[in-house]
């Protein structure tokens, strides 16, 4: 066998090089191409389930909301361990399948099962499948500062929301995006006892005043105008949260009551839990140390961690993720003078960059809270 094998080589030099030099080629060329990653992932095919219930306790959130899922998730095809973890008003269940499976196959045996589930919930509460991504998928950690402190944390938040976290998700690749830090900011109502209580309006009626707006309404089109047909409609959206005020809330009064005369509207950060900071050393020997806003990127599962590195890197750059409107003009010209750091922390290398574009967008959900005036302290 071996004689054959050396006869022929000898016999057929040039194909013998020619196939030894092919091969090498497409090794190189194949080599070139494969992922690289820092560790590779060595767990098995996992679908993790979040279930939210505001204001539920941990042992109610375990009867209600985890057990119902564990039963129906227990024995779907493949899985061969479920975890499980109940906290104050979240549920979360990591759900490991067998080696070999499919990922978006497992995704979808998890779905089909958390539809059978959804009936036995407590009202309001809907379980989700959080992104798909490995345990080792965290591959960035973007920094977001002021490096004035004239700029304050709810508009740095509004601009980690807004502008970078979408372009970033936008990259392919990149399955997650979490902020964490800065004042996320609302638009809160903030009722008036007194003035409720003068006009005899309730919580209620200002909560189903607030549903029911911004919002327009189609009303089907017009005939009979020629080559076009006319769109009939009522806009009904609002631009600005300031416009709420003109907001009819008791109907049935006579005036009819708006929402300016029984509450106020003001844009205030939310309720925060945590918050997270920037620690900094230069090279002189000073330390810098403020509040911050950070970003974590995860990635999908079987990208390449270098190549989508590379691609964050020069998405920072990018001047066409920020042409929208409404800055505040404050804001504007600190992006502008460069005095809006954000640092890049990767994997291989650290980096620190300026992000000079803007974005803001003003269509926000309205969140109702309610607050005691001070003539009633």
């Amino acid at each position: 066998m071996f004689n054959t094998i050396i006869r022929f080589s000898l016999n057929n030099r040039l194909a013998v090089i020619a196939a030894a030099v092919f091969l090498a080629a497409a090794g190189f060329v194949c080599m070139r191409k494969m992922p690289v990653d820092v560790l590779p992932d060595l767990n098995r095919p996992r679908v993790v389930v979040m279930a939210e219930s505001p204001g539920m306790a941990p042992e109610e959130v375990e009867t209600l909301v985890t057990l119902p899922l564990e039963t129906y998730l227990n024995g779907a095809a493949g899985v061969v361990a479920l975890r499980s973890s109940s906290t104050v008003g979240l549920s979360m269940l990591t759900i490991e399948f067998g080696w070999g499976n499919d990922p978006l196959r497992c995704r979808q045996i998890v779905e089909e099962r958390l539809q059978m589930a959804a009936e036995l919930l407590p009202p309001g509460v809907t379980a989700q499948m959080a992104p798909m991504a490995s345990m080792m998928g965290q591959i960035m950690y973007l920094t977001l500062w002021d490096e004035t402190g004239d700029i304050s944390p709810m508009e740095l938040r509004t601009l980690a929301d807004w502008t970078v976290r979408p372009r970033i998700l936008s990259i392919a690749g990149v399955s997650e995006v979490l902020v964490i830090g800065g004042d996320r900011k609302e638009y809160q109502v903030l009722a008036d006892l007194k003035a409720m209580y003068q006009f005899g309006i309730t919580f209620d009626a200002i909560k189903e005043a607030l549903e029911g707006s911004s919002r327009n309404v189609t009303g089907g089109f017009l005939t009979g105008t020629g080559p076009n047909e006319l769109l009939v409609r009522t806009i009904g959206r609002i631009d600005d949260y300031r416009q709420l005020n003109d907001l009819v809330v008791g109907p049935e009064n006579d005036p009819p009551v708006r929402l300016s005369q029984v509450a106020r509207i003001a844009a205030q950060p939310a309720v925060k839990v945590g918050t997270s900071g920037v620690y900094r050393k230069n090279e002189d020997g000073s330390v810098i140390s403020r509040p911050s806003v950070v970003l974590v990127i995860e990635k999908q599962t079987d990208t390449d961690t270098r190549r989508l590195s590379k691609q964050i890197r020069v998405a920072r750059n990018d001047k066409t993720a920020a042409k929208e409107v409404d800055m505040l003009n404050r804001l504007k010209e600190h992006l502008e003078a460069g005095k809006l750091a954000i640092s890049f922390e990767t994997q291989d290398e650290d980096e620190e960059a300026y992000f000079k574009e803007y974005n803001l967008l003003t269509a926000k959900p309205v969140i109702f809270a309610a607050n005691v005036a001070e003539d009633d302290m």
